[in-house]
């Protein structure tokens, strides 16, 4: 079993309080491609800002959101990979 590019596994972001995202499991393998699709509000920007380390999860025992098995990742390498 290969190592996803990247992994999301019960990943919460909240603002003000408020939970505006929650991803329970996704993962990219290299070479996929996806589009991320819909409506206002729908959580898409956050998803992407969660990929990109602009918006950081809710703290949990176990990392939430990995990039090529690291849990913490350098920005610039993240952005080396993916296009956003």
């Amino acid at each position: 079993m290969t190592t996803p590019l990247l992994l999301l596994e019960n990943a919460i972001v909240r603002r003000q309080g408020k939970e505006i995202l929650q991803v329970g499991h996704f993962a990219l393998n290299e070479g996929e491609s996806i589009a991320i699709l819909g409506p206002n509000g729908a959580g898409k920007s956050t998803f992407v800002q969660l990929i990109t380390r602009e918006a950081m999860p809710l703290y949990t025992e176990e990392p939430s959101v990995y990039f090529r098995g690291n849990a913490r990742p350098i920005r610039e390498e993240i952005y080396r990979e993916i296009a956003v």
